[in-house]
């Protein structure tokens, strides 16, 4: 069961920036967010409001400030994409230099590097397991043996069935010991 919160009053908990319309909390913050008693002051203001929010909604501030409690300022959004779209903002990368990693042909470290990045960073972005969706993505594969295009499922492998990995290394011994 929910602990039932206090009444929260502008003066009180907190001021009005005439700048930009914001009710910036006057109390304890936690990574820059309003709290109170029962957890996210915010949440609670738009509660007191009058307005609806089921426990797994997210409120994104539209004004950017993890102060502001209007209720005006925020929206209630699906986690997923509001996580998704502040870890892009807070990104040290662009869309565009993420496009630039994907179409490159330099080394991880390289372009760790240059884009002042972690190599894990950039291994990520061209496996395509962040930044989804932009650029081009990695380049297709296909079977060293007959030339038939490898499935995204199967990226790892350089054959397409065990048949052709056989004849393919089998021709490859053949070719060292005359070779010898």
């Amino acid at each position: 069961m929910r602990k039932k919160a206090p009444a929260l009053r502008e003066g009180q908990h907190w001021t009005v920036d005439p700048n930009t319309g914001c009710w910036v909390w006057s109390g304890y913050k936690l990574h820059g967010y309003a709290r109170c008693i029962v957890g996210q002051a915010h949440r609670e203001v738009w509660r007191q409001n009058g307005h609806p929010l089921e426990a797994w909604e997210h409120l994104h501030h539209k004004c950017e400030n993890r102060a502001c409690v209007n209720p005006e300022h925020m929206e209630p959004v699906n986690p997923s994409p509001h996580l998704t779209a502040h870890r892009r903002g807070e990104s040290a990368l662009t869309e565009s230099e993420v496009a630039e990693i994907r179409a490159s042909t330099a080394t991880h470290r390289e372009l760790a590097a240059r884009y002042s990045v972690g190599v894990s960073t950039i291994q990520h972005i061209r496996a395509g397991a962040t930044w989804a969706g932009i650029g081009p993505t990695r380049p297709e594969v296909f079977c060293r043996y007959c030339g038939k295009r490898i499935t995204d499922g199967h990226r790892h492998k350089v054959y397409c069935c065990r048949e052709h990995r056989v004849l393919f290394n089998t021709r490859k011994a053949t070719l060292a010991k005359r070779a010898a």
